[in-house]
């Protein structure tokens, strides 16, 4: 993921680039445009940093920032249709229109073929093929199946596998039929128990696994796994977002982007990570912070000198910029932590939670 990231980077800073020393009007607006498919919330999330970040970046090249296009393309008609984050579709919608550069929706249309310099798709009901010119396209329709599970569907009776070929695991997340096999996350189908694709859903799957696998080892029978759902982060745009906490508190804007953070944060694997991230977040935040671009013919006007006063108080509120994200930072991260039941603690099991088998 973070290769396919970084190779991303490299082609959208290279067509904004060429854009910015080409005299052909066609090609710099098919440049400046990047189309996304898929409405959901990665698609959601990709349109809205885009929006926020392509100005910045093209900023520094051009002061046309006003010809780059984000076109969000869903085949349904409405964005986050039949997902978690459905609710939050208005939140959404008004942060769309307020990016730096206002986020295009072309909804209700079949994308039928994706060429390196075009895309083209069909309205819903119609029989002509529309083109839209554009070098960047960004798929987040769906997801595939993993190979693997893939390749196992042949040793899965069909009865034991959904539609879309994930094997159905029992209550307490073993294959059936096999019932020293366990699946989680999106490579199986709870029966009686669906849950949405999230990764708070397989990190609680997981310790549950972990707490049957020692169950099985002793003799002791494994328990159901019951997953209770935290809430809902999404990013919005640069410094923007929505937070869902336990479906009872709505945040939005500069702190539930803290809170998002804050949060994926703390689910990092190891303490190495979670540090380095943090830092690298922190520096980020405090340093190299991203602002809205200004075309470049826009005069600046001369600053007017302040007085001992006056660079007293600028100084303070500096201070408290810097240090009013970092109180919320570490309330968030206090309050956001995985509960101690769900943390896999191989050298000391839960206690009273296993009873060892008399021989």
């Amino acid at each position: 993921m973070r290769k396919e990231a970084i190779a991303l980077e490299r082609h959208l800073r290279d067509c904004l680039l060429r854009a910015s020393q080409t005299s052909n009007e066609s090609e710099r607006r098919s440049l400046l445009t990047v189309a996304i498919v898929g409405a959901g919330p990665t698609g959601v999330e990709m349109a809205a940093t885009l929006a926020d970040l392509l100005p910045y970046w093209y900023a520094k090249l051009s002061s046309k920032i006003d010809e780059i296009r984000i076109v969000l393309i869903n085949h349904g008609k409405d964005i986050l249709a039949g997902d978690v984050n459905a609710h939050l579709q208005d939140i959404a919608l008004h942060a769309f229109k307020t990016r730096i550069v206002p986020i295009e929706l072309l909804l209700g249309v079949s994308v039928k073929a994706v060429h390196g310099d075009r895309i083209e798709y069909q309205p819903a009901g119609g029989t002509t093929i529309a083109t839209l010119k554009t070098q960047t396209t960004i798929w987040t329709a769906g997801t595939a199946v993993n190979p693997l599970i893939e390749h196992l569907s042949s040793q899965i009776p069909a009865e034991h596998r959904d539609r879309r070929g994930l094997p159905f695991v029992t209550p307490s997340l073993q294959l059936l039929g096999f019932p020293d096999v366990f699946a989680a996350g999106d490579c199986a189908t709870a029966q009686g128990q669906r849950q949405p694709a999230l990764a708070q859903v397989a990190y609680q799957q997981g310790a549950i696994i972990a707490h049957n696998l020692i169950a099985l080892t002793r003799g002791a029978a494994p328990l159901s796994a019951q997953v209770k759902l935290r809430g809902t982060l999404m990013k919005l745009g640069l410094g923007n977002g929505v937070a869902n906490l336990f479906d009872k508190v709505q945040i939005t804007g500069k702190p539930a982007d803290l809170i998002r953070n804050a949060t994926y944060l703390e689910m990092l694997p190891t303490p190495l990570h979670d540090f380095k991230a943090t830092t690298e977040w922190l520096k980020e935040e405090l340093f190299h912070h991203y602002h809205k671009p200004k075309p470049v013919s826009q005069l600046t006007p001369q600053a007017i000198p302040l007085s001992p006063a006056e660079r007293q108080q600028r100084t303070l509120v500096k201070a408290l910029a810097i240090l009013a994200p970092l109180a919320f930072l570490i309330a968030a991260y206090n309050g956001l932590q995985t509960p101690p039941a769900e943390r896999l603690k191989p050298s000391s099991p839960t206690a009273g939670s296993l009873t060892k088998s008399p021989p």
